[in-house]
């Protein structure tokens, strides 16, 4: 049953305890709750609002909005609450702040680093860069919500600054009057405008505001394959956008958490810019279930607002109060009657966000806890030889997938590595949903990244979930590298270390999502960047097998000595361009031993018809 939590901000004062008030359309309720809520103005600060909750971004609108040209001098200096501070020192940390007017908004970031590397040529991200979202202030709960968010990176190149907006390709955006990087010994000043129909549909006035994530990747060599990093998400700051100085009275209402555990206390912030002291506020608290409405406690007192900036700060103790959706409503009045009312949502639930889920599901599921759990299992044999699947894009064919691994199982693998494509578009509820289906699989799994697991912020997710992108491991005489190449490239210094990686006298398996441009049938749908270089590597070393997806199909190409296996074939829809004879679902099951290693397709006993409506028998 829905219940919702109404507050009407307002004073807090103690004569008001024994007092019960009537709410429309609900029963007058005992001012023994009361306590539960508490409210109290915030003295204003040099014309400014504060303090914010934790986590809470204010940011102030722009009269005359700053010149985008790598000069922060003149921003105004800010208030407390209007920066964020990631990391500390002078090897990698960053100042943040924020700013919005009506066509843009706008963030300044002060970054300290001992050696700041561009991005050389060929990789817009193999250098330092700072990576930016802005999302809906709706924090995503379960595994059914759709994150709608907006992600940049900013970098530079020997060509000047770079800004690319994420998306299923980075697509390179204009920098002028856009983007303005200045570097210096040991600093770096980034100055960005993000026009509003960039962001669309953002705006400064999506309901719950908006939030700001932000990760700083730090490179102090071009031989570095994984990035330093310092980012705020799990926590991202829940942007406050303060209001303009208009002719009528505005306001913006923040909740320091879109969800609190039953029994946790929520903060909250409303801040009201009043041109003449005329206004007042009032508080209630209520919860509404369907056709009516149950008051649980109720404070009302006139309080007039101040000319200017005003800010209150509330409290509000959900001891005894259910689990629901809940939402603030704030409104002011005046004798002429409502002058606004402002509204955001939050949740009473003991359900974990998904970052925090996905943290504990990566202490089963990532990387170094599938191969601790593979190498107990084989601890009385651990020469034994290897049998194990191989599979990619399964992304929304969940129950083929299932059906796959289960098949696998069924014929003696002992893991399986999926190649990539394991969700959509990288959203976190998908890879809540991807999580909870391996925590139930019949065997171990391990994972390649591939361009749609990358999507937005899909890199963090994944590297919540999966651990490192890049990474080798010994087992059963054999050596298994995994490589990403989910933005369709291999870098320099990814190049370097597979080098190091293919040396020594243990046979190797490689893994990768995307195959390389070099082999032409797959060239139409494959990775250039980087591709010619690791071919050489290939066939230098001569691996056992090479393996890969991105093509729903199955295919096998030996070139130059090398054997590469296509198995793309694990629940997405299937492409038909290498011929109707390689278009069907499947695994590939390896057997690797003392005498060399053995590979078989496996075919899934149904396939779909052309129109992808019903099954039709196939052979084994």
């Amino acid at each position: 049953m829905l219940r919702r939590l109404i507050i009407l901000i307002a004073s807090l004062l103690p004569a008001l305890l024994s007092a019960s008030f009537s709410f429309a359309g609900a029963e007058q309720q005992s001012a023994a709750l009361i306590p539960s809520l508490s409210l109290e103005r915030v003295v204003r600060l040099a014309q400014s609002y504060g303090p914010a909750p934790a986590n809470t971004l204010l940011s102030p609108f722009f009269s005359a909005p700053p010149k985008i040209d790598g000069d922060l001098s003149d921003w105004p200096a800010p208030q407390p609450s209007e920066e964020i501070a990631l990391g500390e020192g002078d090897d990698l940390s960053a100042l943040l702040r924020s700013g919005w007017d009506a066509s843009s908004f706008y963030l300044a970031a002060e970054i300290k680093d001992e050696a700041i590397l561009p991005a050389p040529p060929d990789d817009p991200l193999g250098g330092d860069l700072l990576a930016l979202s802005l999302s809906r202030g709706e924090e995503a709960s379960d595994e059914s919500a759709v994150e709608n968010s907006q992600t940049f990176i900013l970098t530079t190149s020997p060509a000047g600054p770079l800004l690319l907006k994420g998306g299923p390709r980075l697509e390179q955006l204009p920098n002028e009057d856009n983007l303005a990087i200045s570097d210096s010994t040991g600093r770096r000043a980034v100055e960005l405008r993000l026009p509003w129909e960039i962001l669309s549909p953002l705006n400064p006035t999506s309901e719950g505001g908006l939030r700001l994530s932000v990760r700083l990747e730090d490179r102090d060599s071009p031989e570095e394959v994984e990035a330093a990093s310092l980012d705020t998400t799990g926590e991202e700051a829940r942007l406050v956008m303060l209001p303009s100085h208009s002719a009528g009275i505005s306001g913006r209402l923040s909740l320091a958490s879109a969800s609190i555990g039953p029994g946790d206390s929520l903060e909250g912030i409303l801040l009201v810019d009043s041109p003449q002291p005329a206004a007042q506020v009032r508080l209630s608290v209520g919860i509404s279930a369907q056709d009516r409405q149950r008051a649980i406690a109720r404070i009302s007192k006139s309080l007039p607002l101040e000319q200017g900036p005003n800010s209150f700060r509330m409290n509000w103790n959900s001891a005894g109060q259910p689990e629901g959706d809940y939402f603030l409503l704030a409104s002011a009045s005046s004798k002429d009657g409502e002058i606004f009312s402002l509204r955001s949502s939050f949740k009473v639930s003991t359900r974990q966000t998904i970052w925090q889920a996905l943290g504990e599901y990566g202490k089963k599921l990532s990387a170094p806890a599938v191969l601790a759990r593979l190498q107990k299992a084989r601890e009385n044999n651990p020469s034994a030889p290897v049998w194990f699947a191989v599979m990619g894009d399964l992304r929304g064919g969940e129950k083929i997938f299932q059906q796959l691994l289960e098949e696998a199982a069924r014929q003696g693998a002992e893991f399986a590595v999926v190649t990539g494509d394991l969700v959509e578009s990288g959203q976190p509820g998908e890879y809540l949903r991807f999580a909870k289906l391996l925590d139930s699989a019949p065997l171990p799994i391990l994972t390649t990244t591939g361009n749609h697991d990358l999507r937005g912020r899909g890199k963090l997710y994944y590297e919540r979930l999966f651990g490192p992108l890049n990474h080798a491991f010994d087992l059963g005489g054999y050596r298994f590298i995994i490589l990403d190449n989910g933005f369709n490239r291999l870098t320099a210094a990814q190049l370097d270390w597979l080098e190091t990686k293919l040396q020594g006298p243990l046979p190797k398996f490689v893994f990768l999502h995307a195959p390389p441009a070099t082999i032409p049938q797959w060239a139409w749908h494959s990775f250039s960047p980087g591709a010619e270089r690791f071919t050489a590597l290939m066939e230098k070393y001569k691996p056992v097998r090479v393996l890969v997806s991105h093509i729903h199909a199955y295919d096998r190409v030996t070139q130059n000595g090398v054997d590469y296996i296509l198995s793309g074939g694990a629940g997405a829809p299937l492409y038909p361009q290498l011929g109707t004879q390689a278009a069907f679902y499947h695994f590939v099951l390896i057997a690797a031993g003392p005498q060399g290693a053995s590979d078989e397709v496996i075919r899934m006993a149904w396939q779909p018809l052309p129109s992808g409506k019903e099954p039709a028998k196939a052979g084994p």
